[in-house]
């Protein structure tokens, strides 16, 4: 999880550079982000579909349940 919150924290870093503070134009970059011009993240290549779905990544949530993160859900690409 620590890789993939590095991801997000950096891709959208680069959104901002990219565009601007501009909610819209970051949301417009960020969603036009496919395969031929996706972020290189430490996570491997970070794009998403015309839905908005990030291309070949799972997605795992965790929850803290006495101290300990316990697998809450789990979603294969």
């Amino acid at each position: 999880n620590a890789a993939r919150s590095y991801d997000a924290v950096k891709l959208l870093v680069a959104a901002i550079r990219a565009g601007g503070r501009d909610r819209e134009a970051i949301r417009d970059r960020l969603a036009g982000l496919r395969e031929a011009g996706a972020h290189a993240g430490v996570t491997g290549a970070i794009a998403f579909d015309t839905l908005g779905d990030p291309i070949g990544k799972s997605l795992t949530m965790t929850r803290v349940s006495r101290g300990r993160p316990v697998l809450a859900e789990r979603e294969a690409p």
